[in-house]
């Protein structure tokens, strides 16, 4: 099969965008988790590629993060104010896992990370950096964040936008969190920015105006 590229997982992304648009609203979004967009990834993937992206694996959840060990309990305590607890954050802990990997160590590879519908906690969006910052053996690797939030509105469309920058803004301040820790403790050489997409949408669900949505895409 012909590599996966960039502007395949965006379109799989804009595809998962409108399966949500068309469910009706308004519905149970408490019940709505992070796992149906695994599974609608998957799905589409399935669909444009075949059986073949399961011949060879190449596409492989739960991937671990590269034999790399996270303390996300030693996270907790540096952002709770503990600020030595930041040299025992990397090669402490467990291994951590990627959602996805694309590929099969092929020149266009992929490691992808989800979020939503609810609002990540800091910790959440930190814990997220820290997987996709970590250097990768492939330096052509595409390092992808699809992050999906649902907004219970009344209205006030203004008030929505506000919320959107209000996360753009955590997402930034999650991603210089995570670099610090990287550079000032000891791990420089673990560290990589190296291509990177977040792929943001959020949706403001209300029973009166049905749902309104704005769809970004930001350099990692």
């Amino acid at each position: 099969m012909k590599d996966i590229n960039k502007n395949d997982i965006e379109n799989i992304f804009n595809e998962i965008i409108q399966l949500i648009a068309d469910i009706p609203v308004p519905f149970e979004s408490d019940k709505f988790n992070e796992r149906y967009f695994h599974h609608m990834f998957s799905n589409l993937l399935y669909e444009k590629y075949g059986r073949d992206i399961w011949k060879n694996l190449y596409i492989k959840p739960e991937y671990n993060t590269c034999n790399q060990k996270f303390s996300w309990g030693s996270l907790k305590k540096y952002l709770d104010e503990d600020k030595d607890e930041i040299k025992n954050i990397i090669n402490n802990g467990q291994q951590g896992s990627f959602d996805f990997y694309i590929g099969n160590n092929s020149n266009n590879e992929f490691f992808i990370e989800w979020k939503g519908p609810k609002n990540c906690t800091l910790q959440n969006l930190v814990e997220v950096f820290m997987k996709l910052l970590l250097k990768k053996e492939n330096e052509n690797a595409y390092n992808i964040f699809m992050y999906i939030t649902l907004v219970e509105s009344k209205k006030d469309t203004k008030r929505f936008e506000n919320h959107i920058d209000n996360i753009i803004d955590k997402l930034n301040n999650s991603k210089e969190i995570a670099r610090n820790i990287y550079l000032k403790s000891g791990n420089k050489e673990k560290y990589s920015e190296k291509k990177g997409f977040i792929f943001l949408c959020n949706y403001s669900i209300s029973s009166k105006q049905g749902s309104q949505k704005i769809a970004r895409i930001k350099d990692l």
